[in-house]
């Protein structure tokens, strides 16, 4: 369909016929304009296609690499911090021991007076060993029961093998030489002064794999002592450990560290001293805790009691398990590293005289490749074993050699001279078919080159016949004036 228009003395008073205008010609500026949006377009929606479809596979799948674990403030137990809990009770028996199962401490009367020290040691001062656990009647060994609840873990470091934890410690036990009056002790517990601890027996517990620890006393010392009217006694501090953790790497970046935190007796056996789990609730882990590699898929307690050379002395151990999560080393080395290998791999599509191109593009990927492997393990420590991560690695940086040592076995095979893949026949001596000619040559140049093919020689005179072919021509000035002639 056409429009027939009429333009009249549009451009210097000139008339014009009328001007047959198609609808092609009107709508083609505008189709122009469409291609190149559309152009446009293509990338943005590969790649909502692409986000999608990784959307679908986390779905599908539940691998949880592209989102985070939905971060949540509550405590795996009901009790989430010993201060916000309703004091500790008294034993329920001679070896069961609850701190926050306990019923609701009676409201403090007024009528109890000040503690002093003094009113709490025997009236015989000399009769109190504080270096001596409080043995019972039939010469059983001292109790001490504990519970440790786990605010934070950070800081995981693979090539030092170490974690920072921060705790609520909390130690307790029964002294049954402590003297107490009704006077003084009508409330169920009293909050004693922890520089009280130097002149009363407390358990020596050390936490055997820490290398530092930090005791935190940021606005006030974080650290209180109770005492209940059965002379149980109650300590709890927060500290911030710096512990080590014998981890292996077999299988890295697929595994699974176990980290344990081990609090064991220092200079009593088990003959004297006995740590124990309390029965209720011997541990609580902050269900908060987000590392940025690891998950905890496991936490629990041990008893991890070992026999010396000087005798068995008791130990507890507290032990999380650590899975490595992929997401990281997915998109940081697994995929830049496979993309590498398959950019390698260009190069068997590229004309194997083309030196230069093969060449660089063989030994850049090689280069790349190293230094993503360098990048992959500089976290690690120097291990001797091989990890997961060394053979994926190796495998990859193989298949990138020998890549470019095809490139090397083809062009030693074929050799400098053979006519690889250029269309064109043998190379033609001219000197010797000119001297082999019996009769002048009847034809052309550009005729010549068409039935004996190409010439060719490392001489750097191009020109352009035979169909604007480019070659070059291995003959001098009168070599070619007396073929001209003939």
């Amino acid at each position: 369909m056409e429009i027939e228009t009429d333009v009249a003395e549009i451009i210097n008073n000139r008339t014009f016929s009328s001007v047959k205008v198609s609808l092609l010609d009107i709508f083609k500026p505008i189709l122009s304009q469409l291609s190149k949006i559309k152009l446009l377009l293509l990338p943005l929606v590969t790649l909502v296609v692409t986000l999608l479809y990784l959307e679908l596979i986390v779905a599908v799948f539940g691998v949880g690499v592209l989102s985070a674990p939905e971060y949540t403030e509550t405590f795996t137990s009901a009790s989430s911090s010993p201060l916000q809990q309703p004091p500790p009770p008294y034993y329920q028996n001679q070896y069961h021991y609850s701190y926050y199962n306990a019923p609701p401490t009676p409201e403090p009367r007024s009528g109890g007076g000040s503690l002093s020290l003094h009113d709490i040691l025997p009236e015989d001062h000399k009769s109190y060993d504080k270096n001596r656990p409080p043995k019972k009647s039939n010469n059983e060994p001292t109790i001490v029961f504990f519970h440790v609840t786990v605010l934070s873990i950070d800081s995981i470091n693979e090539e030092s093998m170490t974690y920072v934890a921060d705790i609520f410690l909390a130690q307790s036990w029964r002294d049954q030489r402590l003297r107490l009056g009704t006077e003084k002790m009508d409330d169920h517990y009293r909050i004693l002064d922890v520089k009280w601890l130097n002149a009363i027996w407390r358990p020596d517990c050390f936490f055997k794999n820490a290398k530092s620890v930090t005791f935190h006393e940021m606005s006030v010392p974080n650290h209180y002592l109770w005492l209940y009217n059965d002379k149980t006694l109650l300590y709890m501090s927060k500290l911030t450990l710096v512990l080590s953790c014998a981890m292996k790497f077999e299988t890295f970046p697929h595994d699974t560290q176990v980290c344990s935190m081990m609090i064991e007796s220092l200079s009593h056996t088990t003959e004297d001293l006995i740590f124990r789990w309390n029965a209720t609730d011997p541990l609580v882990v902050n269900d908060a805790i987000e590392l940025p590699q690891l998950d905890i898929s496991r936490n629990g307690t041990e008893d991890c009691t070992l026999e010396y050379s000087t005798g068995n002395f008791t130990c507890l151990a507290v032990v999380f398990e650590l899975k490595r999560r992929l997401g990281y080393h997915l998109f940081h080395t697994y995929i830049p590293s496979a993309l590498i290998v398959v950019m390698s791999w260009i190069s068997f599509w590229i004309k194997p005289e083309a030196i230069p191109a093969r060449v660089t593009l063989g030994v850049t990927s090689l280069l790349t490749l190293a230094t993503q492997n360098t990048q992959s393990q500089s976290s690690l420590p120097p291990v001797s074993y091989v990890k997961a991560i060394d053979v994926w690695m190796s495998s990859c940086t193989v298949f990138v050699f020998m890549s470019l040592m095809e490139f090397a076995m083809v062009n030693h095979f074929l050799g400098p001279g053979h006519p690889i893949d250029k269309g064109y026949d043998d190379i033609v001596d001219f000197q010797s078919i000119i001297d082999s000619q019996s009769r002048p040559l009847k034809t052309s140049p550009c005729q010549y080159c068409k039935i004996h093919g190409r010439m060719s020689t490392t001489t750097a005179n191009y020109t352009k016949f035979c169909s604007n072919r480019q070659i070059a021509l291995a003959i001098g000035w009168s070599l070619w004036y007396k073929i001209s002639r003939n």
